[in-house]
Parts: C-alpha cells; structure tokens; sequence
C-alpha cells in the first residue's frame, strides 16, 4: 500500500535538492568567501566502518581557495544540511592547503 506522505515528503526533499544544486551553478554554496564560487564537490559515501556521509566542498575567490566540510547520515541530508546553512552564515570554511604542504606548527 503506498503511503502519500511518506512519497511527497521525499518528493519534497529532493526538489529541494535539485534546486540547491541547480543554485550552485548560478553562484550560491559559497556563503561566507565573499565574492566566492563552488569549484568542486567530492563526497564520500556511507559503509559499514564509517556510517555517514561527507561532502567537501571547495570554492574560489580572488583570495585563493577554500574548503568546507559537511557531513549526514547519507548524502540526502548532507546536502540540505549544506542549503540550509548556506542560506545562514555559510558552512565554515579554511583556506584550502594541499595536505604535503601543511606546516608542522
């Protein structure tokens, strides 16, 4: 038996979705680099040693290059985790290091 709440609820959600990520192509995922743009996201999946998802996203500016982490428990949530802060004060982001160039201190 179908159950048409449980349907527009996930219909819902990845509308939402759709028009977040359809948003980033028109400049937004980027709050809080002022003057930045989503360049890259990479996700990685949930598995059974590590439960949850995580996207990393990564943004340019004039001032060089960011990333910011967002995670939930697969990438449904993760994504609306990110549109929701995204319309706040942005996810937190760093200036993005390539890892063999990180300082010891």
């Amino acid at each position: 038996m179908r159950n048409i709440n449980a349907e527009d609820r996930v219909n819902r959600m990845n509308r939402r979705i759709g028009e977040f990520i359809q948003g980033l192509t028109e400049g937004r995922g980027a709050q809080g680099v002022p003057g930045g743009a989503v360049v890259r996201i990479t996700a990685r999946l949930p598995t059974e040693d590590s439960p949850e998802a995580l996207l990393v996203v990564k943004a340019t500016s004039e001032v060089g290059d960011h990333v910011a982490f967002v995670g939930g428990l697969d990438l449904t949530q993760a994504f609306l985790t990110w549109a929701a802060k995204d319309r706040g004060t942005g996810l937190k982001w760093r200036e993005d290091v390539p890892w063999g160039e990180r300082g010891s201190g």
